[in-house]
């Protein structure tokens, strides 16, 4: 029989959904060290499957709009990235997708909007986090809204791939959420 989730219940909360998480950190992480500490940093905030699908839609936009600006002739952001600090992080998967934790977090969750929390939970600093979240932000164009659509098929895909059954059928962000996704995370962190 399969194992049943809901979108807002803690991954850690059934042992069978640990060793899932896990299996499923290895599209993204290679190193085991650092599939700890996302594991370990996971658990302290309490991750609940939808904060972890919208985090790794971050994650996936964050490379497609990375590689395609590496290869285009013409920005795509208005703002310019120092290309050798964002290839850092792209290439720093582990620092990627804790910092698209935090900002899936940020925008679903208002209540967590504490980069001091987010640096003693972390291996970085808070220094290194904000840096990251900006970085990732310009990546993305400020113009940057979640698509519905785009992280369900993300929750459909890891259903399937696990043998698992979903309680609510979509992940959504709402209309005022989804408004403003980054800037009022940069209003928070005084950038604008």
């Amino acid at each position: 029989m399969k194992s049943t989730f809901n979108l807002d219940d803690e991954i850690f909360l059934k042992d069978t959904i640990k060793e899932i998480f896990l299996l499923y950190l290895s599209e993204f992480i290679n190193n085991e060290e650092s599939k700890k500490e996302i594991y370990t940093f996971a658990q302290k905030i309490k991750l609940t499957f939808r904060t972890l699908f919208v985090a790794v839609y971050i994650f996936k936009k964050t490379h497609i709009y990375y590689y395609l600006q590496e290869n285009s002739t013409n920005r795509i952001s208005k703002f310019t990235i120092k290309r050798r600090n964002f290839r850092l992080i792209i290439e720093n998967s582990h620092l990627l997708l804790t910092v698209c934790i935090i900002l899936s977090s940020k925008i679903l969750y208002d209540s967590v909007f504490d980069n001091n929390l987010w640096s003693h939970l972390s291996k970085y600093s808070k220094r290194e986090l904000i840096l990251a979240e900006i970085d990732v932000i310009k990546m993305l164009n400020f113009e940057f809204y979640p698509d519905n659509n785009e992280i369900n098929q993300i929750l459909t895909s890891f259903c399937k791939r696990y043998n698992l059954n979903r309680i609510k059928i979509n992940v959504k962000i709402g209309g005022t959420a989804k408004q403003g996704y980054f800037k009022r995370i940069l209003k928070y962190l005084n950038l604008i």
